[in-house]
């Protein structure tokens, strides 16, 4: 489907399709998002090392909830979009032909913004525990419970998103069903962030 034509010099003209126009924007969106991620990483480690005794701990502390934050907002924000608007959108412009064709191409993309998000995650989320919360809420089994829950959630929203973005030929019954099995990886990470409020209450 045809829709626009551009006129260039020497009077020739070049037709952009929706797709091919709708792709590059994706693609522009993700290349924008890993850099904002491997300079706060960056910082992170420029913080911690320039720091030293309690400032570099505090400073270390708060780069990290910072790197943990920002994989969720990232991760979760980018799920919800595919999910309730591209997926349904694309279907409904290009119909299951255009979806087939869309999908490797974003998939492929959207794993590297995925992989780095769980790296984030698991570093972020396993450091801001062990030096930061759990000595402060020694004694409260409450709370070190609620975290195992969290943490197996997370584990889980993790699989099914290393699932969902897998370039592997073989099938799979959850790639399969990618709307599902999507929904279900939104799901588990709102209950993540659920219990993570609750935590910061206790």
């Amino acid at each position: 489907m045809v829709a626009s034509g551009v006129p260039l010099e020497g009077g020739q003209s070049t037709h952009v399709s929706r797709k091919g126009a709708f792709i590059m924007a994706k693609r522009n969106l993700y290349q924008t998002v890993l850099p904002g991620l491997a300079l706060l990483a960056f910082s992170a480690s420029a913080a911690a090392g320039e720091s030293t005794g309690a400032g570099g701990m505090a400073a270390a502390a708060v780069a990290s909830r910072w790197a943990h934050i920002l994989a969720a907002i990232v991760m979760l924000g980018g799920s919800v979009f595919l999910r309730f608007i591209l997926m349904p959108s694309v279907s409904e412009a290009f119909g299951q032909e255009g979806h087939a064709r869309l999908r490797p191409v974003l998939m492929r993309r959207w794993r590297r913004v995925v992989h780095t998000c769980i790296a984030l995650f698991l570093a972020s989320g396993l450091y801001n525990y062990f030096m930061v919360t759990a000595p402060r809420h020694a004694g409260q089994p409450a709370y070190h419970a609620l975290f195992g829950i969290k943490f197996l959630l997370a584990l889980a929203v993790f699989a099914l998103a290393s699932i969902l973005v897998s370039g592997r030929e073989r099938p799979s019954p959850v790639r399969a069903n990618t709307p599902l099995w999507l929904g279900v990886t939104v799901g588990l990470a709102v209950a993540t962030v659920l219990i993570g409020g609750i935590m910061k209450f206790m």
